[in-house]
């Protein structure tokens, strides 16, 4: 019978080597992707690699999630989910693993560089998407107020303004930052996402959504809540290093859900 001699140092790397376990998760790639590669490092040092797979389309990536393709995926948010599972069969049912980050509306200075400044009638440019129409005039019912001074108590009271009493200018979201860049109108409103990817920072919003209900979330299949990848992942994802790295990356623009 033939020995088999095993070197010693490749003895001592076998018995040192240990098997990550592998992370599946999609993204439509931009800000989904280096959030996800900036969690890369401290996955690897809880033992697990993260597998990016760019998907463009929503319906795609949870098609894929459901049939095991992948572990979870970053590409919409808890309205888009549950459309989709209205879609399908219980047996494909998604569920949210949690938020990971808001990419909120926000009120840029345009020919106006304060709220205080605004007046009935100024022009307020919004997207002309029919699916963003609900979630911008919510925003704009917050955000806008005229004052009312009340001669008996010589205070300035406020109040909301009727939406139907706003001067609203739609454009094409892909062209709102660059409008915004070289103002002719009072206030423009884009989300951070848009306004990140145009070079633009926190100092130019004069105000920013707070709902949570418009954040990203992390899609998995149901019943795998507590699955060791996903409780990692989320853990990750939730860690003060992600959170900071969200909030410096992107310049203040998008907001991490802690």
């Amino acid at each position: 019978m033939k020995k088999i001699v095993i070197p010693l140092v490749m003895l001592l790397s076998l018995v040192g080597c240990k098997t990550e376990k592998l992370i599946r998760v999609a993204t439509r790639g931009c800000i989904h992707e280096e959030i996800l590669n900036a969690a890369k490092a401290p996955l690897k040092e809880m033992g697990y690699r993260l597998n990016l797979e760019t998907i463009d389309n929503a319906l795609l990536a949870n098609s894929s999630l459901s049939s095991g393709g992948i572990d979870a995926n970053i590409i919409q948010r808890t309205d888009d989910l549950i459309a989709y599972n209205n879609r399908v069969s219980k047996r494909a049912e998604l569920t949210s693993a949690g938020r990971v980050y808001l990419s909120a509306l926000g009120v840029y200075s345009g020919t106006k560089t304060t709220l205080k400044d605004y007046n009935p009638g100024d022009k307020i440019v919004i997207s002309d998407r029919a699916e963003d129409y609900e979630r911008i005039m919510s925003f704009i019912e917050e955000v806008f107020t005229v004052t009312v001074f009340n001669e008996q108590e010589k205070t300035p009271n406020y109040r909301q303004t009727p939406l139907d009493s706003l001067t609203i200018e739609y454009m094409n979201p892909d062209l709102i930052p660059e409008a915004q860049k070289h103002p002719e109108e009072a206030f423009y409103i884009m989300t951070g996402s848009q306004a990140y990817n145009s070079g633009l920072s926190y100092e130019h919003i004069l105000a920013t959504e707070t709902s949570n209900d418009y954040a990203f979330i992390v899609g998995i299949r149901r019943g795998e809540e507590n699955n060791d990848r996903i409780r990692a992942l989320m853990k990750v994802l939730y860690s003060d290093e992600i959170g900071d790295f969200i909030v410096e990356h992107f310049r203040g623009l998008i907001i991490p859900y802690r």
